[in-house]
Parts: structure tokens; C-alpha cells; sequence
């Protein structure tokens, strides 16, 4: 019998557990404040003043918004409205944008892209090899602020890049990588190609070659967008896009609840709980690798044996817990990085489920039958306290008193206290990860032995041979053949416990058809309509 969601929490305590944007922005929109969008439905303007327009609501951004040093989703979302890409991230696979072709040379150390002939900027000018060259060389020279696993990274790898001529790009990398295309294309939401003379202020028109061109602010806290009368490829379904800035998620569902926007850019199960279900509204779920990272120290006891590692691993009810903490909407994970959304994710090796007895009977050949007690760095973010107490309950079940300490994400990081990481230095700790286009990062940055996100301590060599092979595999089969046996490796040595994958989620009114948003927080609308 499946357990709820309340019963999963309800055994975790019982284990243990008693600068604006724009000046549209200096007034957020609330869930029902002055500041509406223009041409409301209802209004005089009647149904075809309502299908003239497409009404975004996005989370305002924290501050200035910059393909080169912005991390937050409205940042995100914002940039993917006039911007675009090499190549369209869809499904875990490559498609032509800008790009018509891309391919490496036999080391896959040296990338050479050709490019559509026929593309111009919102400002009216071609887009050409050079303006390309310059857009990825400031983003490969800008160094931002040492990245935590729960943001996207916003710089390519060091590499020198060449425009050929007007179509040809060439990137020669410092070293091979199998999977470079990803880092030029939606997978990277701040790859987008701009004009090599990108004005000094970017939020101030928002450029790019998209089918979208910025018009400035609208009534309210809100950004207007009209249909790019230039647009290379096929032009947007109505003739303009109104962004709504809210505050917070309630505000975002407060306004799709009122029919004053049609489309919640990003949102979650939590937040949406009172519309998921609604026959009014229908949710988009794009299949994503973001994750909650469990690391056990792997250098100290009682983590330092496997066997205490995996008894962890098998007390836990996954599909019980995807579907308490995101009613289902989220894919198993089989605790390694490798998530159902990748293309290069292997067939194998079997999903791990519950298994209590075999739990008890691993702690019992440890040495440990009489359990263990152990405390679990947790930052107050999104679902992860309440997946620590489903940690703690399931754990009690076999002897292990899991203590999860929940603490603000400052704190968590050590941005409260220099030179302090408790998710770096606790026995154990709860991690978010963002969504990435590759595993690349979750595996070297998290799991190698150098690695500078490694909460588990670790080390092996074995390991850290096939994720350098990995790094340098070409094509599909060479990537999902060397997949298999990190997967199997981590699942053998369970130096980390990944139980989920949460989907993407976007929602819109019922009568908004036409919605395609990727995992890395674009939501692309020049195919809506609006019923």
C-alpha cells in the first residue's frame, strides 16, 4: 500500500523530529493589487483583444538581469524571450537553432558549428560567425562566483573561439569534451547569441535574435514584447507578449487563478497544490536532472563502511516519496546523477528498491545490528526538510536515528561563516542540485576525487578513470556504454543516496495550448494560442 505524503512526515517526527529590474518593477504584482496587465480578459476589449496578446507571469528577478552573471529562473526566462541558441536542447537531444550543423574532430578537442545565412538581431543587423565568437568568448573570460550545485554555472569551459568566416565558428578547447555542443545551446540558458557590440546595459533592451523584440515596460509590473516583424523563422502566433513581474508564488498563482495571465513560467508542486489538479489549468512537466543529493562521508564511521551506506540506501520507499512530495511528478533516481531525462543515461543497472530486511541484515554484518545514530545537514530549501524526515522514518525502521538539521541556506552554504561548510563537512547532508544539459558537472565537481562539491569524501580511482573517459566519449553508444558502468559502480559503492528527479513544471490556464519550456527554466511562447 502506498504512503501518503502526510504519513511519510508524520513518521519522520515520530523518528526524531519534534535592484529593480526596470522601473515597472518597483511595485511587484501581488495577488490582487492595482498593477493588472493591460487588456485583461473581460475587458472591453472583448476576445480579440484577448488573443492579440499572451500574458507570462515570471518570479522577478533578484537583480539586473545579464546573460554573463545572473543565476535566478526569472533571469532565466527573461533572457530566452529575445535570446537564442546554437541548438535546441529537446529531450536530451541536439537540434539545430542558429546552428545548422556542429561537429568535432576526432579527439572532440576542436568543434566547428556552421551557421544559418539568415538571421538578423532585433535592431535590424545580420547576425554573422563574428557576433557569435564575441557573445561565447565573454561568457568562456567571464569568471563569475564560485558556483554551488543548486545553480546552473554560467561559464563555458576555457577555450578560444574563432569566427572563420560570416557562417563558421570554431571552438579549440584546453581539453577534449564529448559533450561540448550542450554547453553552446538551451542547456546553457546564458549562451544566447548577442551583437559583438552588446549595448553596455543589457536588461535596457533585452537584444537577441528571437521571435520576440522588447518594447519596454507595461502597465504595471510587467515587460511588453511585440512579434519581431524580422524573425528569421516562423513568426510568433499572436502579436504580442506581456511578462507579468510577481513577487512571489502565490501572487503568480493568485493571477492565473483571476484569468489576468495565461501562462506560471516555473513552478512546483507545492506552490501550484491548490491548481494541479484543477480540470482549469493543465500543467506542462518537462522530465529534468535536478536532484537531492544524499552524501554519506565515506572517510569516517560509521559511513566509512559500504554496507552501512547501502542499508540507508534500501530503507527508503522512492516511489512512496516521489509521489508524497510531488504527487508523482518527478522520475526515480537510482543514486547516481545519471537521470531518466539524459539521452546518455544507460538501460541498467536495475532500479534499487526498499528492502528492509536486507537493510537490517547489511547493518547486522557491519557490526552495526544495534543501529547507529547520525546527524544530516539540511538548508530550508523547497521540499528537502520534508524529504529529510521521510530519510529519518524510513531509516528508524532499520535502527538508524537520522537527526536532520535544518538550517537557513546561508548557513548550509557557510556564506554565513567563512571558511564554514557544513554541507561540506557534516557526516552526512541533503544537497540540491540544479538541472544540467550533461552530467558532467554532478559527477566530477560531486563525486571525483578532486572534486570541489565532494560531501561524501569520495575517492576512487577506478571511478575517476571512467568519469575522465566519460568526459571524452564521442556519440551516443560511447557515452551510454561508459554510463552503465558508473552507474553500476555507484550503485555498488553508494557513496550517495539520489531517490528523485523532480519534473519541470509550467502551468497555464485551460485554452493556452502551444507551451514549450525546457528543464534549464526557458518557457518559449511564439507558438501559443489563446482560446
Amino acid at each position: 500500500m502506498r504512503i501518503d505524503r502526510r504519513e511519510l512526515l508524520r513518521r519522520g517526527a515520530l523518528a526524531g523530529l519534534a535592484l529593480p529590474l526596470l522601473p515597472a518593477l518597483q511595485g511587484c504584482e501581488g495577488g490582487g493589487g492595482d498593477a493588472a496587465p493591460s487588456a485583461s480578459p473581460g475587458s472591453a476589449g472583448g476576445d480579440d483583444a484577448q488573443a492579440a496578446v499572451v500574458r507570462l507571469s515570471v518570479r522577478a528577478p533578484d537583480g539586473p538581469v545579464d546573460p554573463l552573471r545572473s543565476q535566478d529562473a526569472a533571469a532565466r526566462a527573461l533572457v530566452a524571450i529575445t535570446g537564442e541558441y546554437l541548438c535546441l536542447a529537446q529531450g536530451g537531444l541536439l537540434h539545430p537553432w542558429l546552428a545548422e550543423s556542429w561537429a568535432p574532430d576526432l579527439e572532440g578537442s576542436v568543434w566547428t558549428f556552421r551557421l544559418r545565412s539568415d538571421v538578423r538581431f532585433t535592431d535590424g543587423s545580420p547576425m554573422t560567425a563574428a557576433d557569435v565568437a564575441a557573445s561565447l568568448t565573454r561568457l568562456a573570460r567571464e569568471r563569475p562566483a564560485p558556483a554551488r550545485p543548486d545553480q546552473l554555472s554560467t561559464a563555458l569551459p576555457r577555450c578560444r573561439i574563432r569566427a572563420l568566416d560570416d557562417v563558421t565558428v570554431r571552438f579549440v578547447l584546453e581539453q577534449p569534451d564529448g559533450s561540448f555542443a550542450h554547453r553552446v545551446s538551451s542547456d546553457n540558458p546564458w549562451s544566447v547569441v548577442l551583437p559583438a557590440a552588446r549595448p553596455h546595459s543589457y536588461q535596457q533592451t533585452l537584444p537577441g535574435t528571437g521571435p520576440w523584440r522588447y518594447q519596454g515596460a507595461a502597465a504595471g509590473a510587467g515587460l511588453r514584447f511585440d512579434r519581431n516583424p524580422g524573425y528569421w523563422g516562423q513568426p510568433a502566433t499572436t502579436p504580442a507578449l506581456e511578462v507579468v513581474l510577481s513577487a512571489d508564488a502565490p501572487a503568480q498563482i493568485s493571477l492565473l487563478r483571476q484569468h489576468r495571465v495565461d501562462v506560471v513560467a516555473q513552478t512546483t508542486v507545492a506552490d501550484a497544490a491548490t491548481v494541479l489538479d484543477d480540470p482549469g489549468f493543465t500543467v506542462t512537466a518537462v522530465p529534468a536532472a535536478a536532484h537531492a543529493q544524499l552524501s554519506m562521508r565515506c572517510d569516517a564511521a560509521p559511513f566509512a563502511d559500504v554496507r552501512a551506506r547501502r542499508a540507508l540506501a534500501l530503507s527508503l520507499p522512492r516511489d512512496d516519496t516521489t509521489h508524497a512530495l510531488f504527487q508523482g511528478r518527478a522520475d526515480l533516481g537510482n543514486d547516481s546523477p545519471f537521470a531518466p531525462a539524459y539521452a546518455q543515461t544507460a538501460a541498467g543497472p536495475p532500479q534499487r528498491e526498499q528492502s528492509l530486511v536486507s537493510a537490517r541484515r547489511l547493518l547486522a554484518e557491519a557490526g552495526l545490528a544495534d543501529g547507529f545514530a547520525v546527524e544530516l545537514a539540511v538548508p530550508r530549501l523547497a521540499e528537502l526538510p520534508d524529504f529529510a524526515r521521510i530519510v529519518a522514518g524510513a531509516a528508524a525502521d532499520i535502527g538508524i536515528a537520522v537527526t536532520p538539521r535544518v538550517m537557513p541556506a546561508e548557513r548550509f552554504w557557510g556564506d554565513a561563516v567563512p571558511g564554514r561548510s557544513p554541507w561540506l563537512d557534516a557526516p552526512a547532508s541533503l544537497t540540491p542540485y540544479a538541472h544540467a544539459g550533461t552530467p558532467q558537472a554532478a559527477l566530477a565537481a560531486a563525486l571525483s576525487s578532486p572534486g570541489g562539491w565532494n560531501a561524501a569524501r569520495f575517492h576512487d580511482a577506478g571511478y575517476d578513470a571512467l568519469v575522465a573517459e566519460y568526459r571524452r566519449a564521442l556519440g551516443l553508444p560511447a557515452q551510454r556504454a561508459l554510463a552503465a558502468q558508473i552507474e553500476r559502480l555507484l550503485l555498488a559503492q553508494t557513496p550517495v543516496v539520489i531517490a528523485y528527479f523532480p519534473n519541470h513544471l509550467t502551468i497555464a490556464r485551460v485554452g493556452t495550448s502551444g507551451i514549450r519550456a525546457s528543464a534549464a527554466g526557458q518557457v518559449w511562447l511564439d507558438r501559443v494560442l489563446v482560446a
